[in-house]
């Protein structure tokens, strides 16, 4: 029988070698089995898989983290690194949530969109057609949060935000979170939106704006290309995760719990060739650590992981990502 796709890569020696000498009968425990209730890795209701980081993060480096608000919770848990996303801080007038959260980007194409940007020093104050009037200001496209305020009030935050984004190229690592794979994308200015126009200016301009649920694919394309430019600045150390924040809502005609299950598991696989294709790039399970909790890992919201599991997850990536 043939392969199925085109793109089908006959298998390596050295994976078939591997595959060979994990052959056999699984013992109990070992990390090719799946964990019983009794396996040591079942902690709290929660399994905290085995890991074989392919780096380690010293203290006092330059730690990035980027993506969905995920991202957030990971850099409140690295103390003794420099955090550039940490230096920016708006007050509840501005931003609802972290301080820092206006940074926070969701899908793979605008990640790698910023991540071009930065590298390039683009200035998107300069780009002044991506705002909405609503009651009370404007919001930025640019941006998935931030209250509405004056439009110069939105330049001097995006200046702020280029400001931060400048320590990107240069940081020792990337932590890069996906979030989802739903999109709005602008026509007109070719660029990728974080937050959607009001519905009385997409209906007043049809064809302006185009609504995007990406595949495994595009989502690997979107994120290698921004990994590419990272590697080619001197990054050598980039930690993917996948946010288990679930979607709020769907664009799509279906029940969000299931647009919800593509997402994660289009994100995952992407991650996933992520890590094959480049080997400065590695994996760190989060979004499976609390899906193994189910529902009681969560906040009432049913949105948020508890605070006590996002402590957990970060003391295992702590624990087998930095030196001590």
């Amino acid at each position: 029988m043939k392969p199925l796709s085109s793109s089908y890569v006959k298998p390596s020696a050295t994976v078939f070698d591997s595959a060979i000498n994990n052959w056999g009968r699984v013992p109990v425990g070992k990390p090719r089995a799946y964990p019983r209730a009794d396996d040591p890795r079942v902690v709290d209701g929660m399994i905290f898989p085995n890991l074989l980081p392919r780096f380690t993060l010293k203290p006092g480096e330059t730690v990035f983290t980027f993506g969905s608000c995920f991202a957030r919770e990971i850099e409140r848990h690295l103390d003794d690194f420099d955090l550039p996303t940490m230096r920016i801080a708006l007050g509840p007038e501005l931003v609802q949530g972290a301080p820092n959260s206006i940074l926070n980007e969701y899908n793979a194409a605008s990640m790698s969109q910023r991540i071009a940007w930065a590298i390039s020093g683009r200035d998107t104050t300069a780009m002044t057609s991506l705002t909405s009037r609503v009651e009370g200001g404007s919001v930025d496209l640019l941006l998935s949060k931030g209250e509405p305020v004056g439009e110069d009030k939105i330049l001097e935050i995006r200046g702020m935000i280029d400001k931060v984004y400048t320590a990107l190229p240069v940081a020792d690592c990337v932590i890069l979170t996906l979030g989802m794979t739903e999109a709005w994308y602008d026509n007109e200015t070719g660029v990728y939106l974080n937050r959607l126009p009001n519905l009385r200016e997409v209906l007043a301009q049809p064809q302006r704006f185009s609504f995007v649920n990406m595949t495994p694919q595009s989502c690997h394309q979107y994120m290698a290309e921004g990994i590419q430019e990272l590697l080619g600045r001197g990054v050598t150390k980039i930690l993917l995760t996948v946010s288990p924040v679930p979607l709020a809502a769907t664009f799509e005609k279906r029940d969000c719990f299931v647009a919800n299950g593509y997402s994660k598991a289009t994100l995952r696989v992407a991650a996933e060739m992520l890590t094959r294709d480049f080997p400065q790039v590695d994996y760190f399970p989060s979004y499976e650590m609390v899906m193994s909790g189910g529902m009681n890992a969560y906040l009432p919201d049913h949105q948020h992981a508890r605070p006590e599991v996002v402590a957990q997850i970060m003391d295992h990536l702590v624990r087998n990502y930095i030196e001590r």
